[in-house]
């Protein structure tokens, strides 16, 4: 009974499974160039043709693209000796303005090593709406480029930094703006003055202008305080807006009198290394 079993199982062991053949693809190309494509125009498809030259049907297990923006499609079917398949690359434009190249890796059915095809083109991007340019919120009714505002490195002693800061009112009603600086704790911050449009009326856009004053920050490094917007539209919000810029200490340049008179750092060495028993003797001299 054990030998039945056992003869049995070494007989499904051994039993060869049916596999596809991996017969053989010769592509009309393997990589083309969709030109300049207008992104306004959506979706391109490139077809990719190839003919099974082997002596056995062949069968695409998957074809894998580099990018979500391209999607594959391909025959589904087993492709006879002598017969046509293909993959067609559906590329999509949209929000990917300029040059692209893209692949995509074709696998058959009983082999692990892919061919590769390739797809490139150029994008032309289209114009963007009002509501795409101003792609950040600040309260329901107001839209702006971004809500945190980096204003580069100055200097502590500087003139004060100015920037403006654009927003667009989407909203069927007007947009009244009041707005005041202060600390990431809350207190005041008069160093970061601000002034507004005022009111932005209805898919109109407006402003608030910034001036950072360093030398009134009295801190060096990193530095970041808030610019706190109140709108009064069909609702109102209260919002807060980081404003962050680069204070550098400027080291003090001694002149020569004060170069003459300041102390100097002097290492005291035996000239024969051999005899150093102990640490260099340090000492500070004064000036002349």
């Amino acid at each position: 009974m054990w030998a039945v079993w056992f003869l049995t199982v070494a007989f499904q062991i051994i039993q060869p499974r049916p596999v596809y053949a991996q017969g053989k693809m010769e592509w009309k190309e393997t990589s083309f160039s969709f030109g300049k494509i207008k992104e306004a125009n959506g979706f391109v498809t490139h077809r990719f043709v190839f003919k099974n030259i082997g002596s056995a049907p062949l069968k695409i297990d998957n074809v894998q693209a580099s990018c979500g923006c391209t999607t594959p499609n391909w025959s589904q079917t087993e492709v006879a000796p002598g017969q046509d398949g293909f993959v067609d690359a559906i590329y999509n434009p949209m929000n990917r303005p300029g040059p692209f190249l893209k692949t995509l890796d074709v696998r058959l059915v009983g082999t692990t090593v892919a061919e590769q095809l390739k797809v490139s083109g150029e994008v032309e991007g289209r114009p963007k709406s009002l509501i795409e340019t101003y792609n950040d919120t600040l309260g329901p009714d107001l839209h702006m480029l971004a809500r945190n505002v980096g204003l580069g490195r100055i200097s502590p002693s500087g003139a004060a930094k100015l920037d403006t800061v654009r927003l667009y009112n989407p909203s069927k009603y007007p947009v009244n703006l009041k707005t005041r600086s202060k600390t990431l704790e809350g207190g005041p911050a008069p160093w970061l003055i601000t002034s507004s449009i005022g009111t932005i009326g209805p898919n109109g856009e407006g402003w608030i202008a910034l001036a950072f004053q360093p030398e009134k920050r009295g801190k060096f490094g990193n530095v970041t305080d808030l610019l706190e917007v109140t709108t009064e539209g069909k609702e109102k919000a209260i919002r807060n807006v980081f404003v962050s810029v680069q204070i550098e200490d400027e080291p003090r340049v001694l002149s020569p009198t004060e170069a003459a008179k300041a102390p100097k750092l002097a290492v005291l060495t035996p000239r024969n290394v051999s005899l150093i028993r102990e640490k260099p003797e340090v000492k500070m001299l004064e000036g002349s």
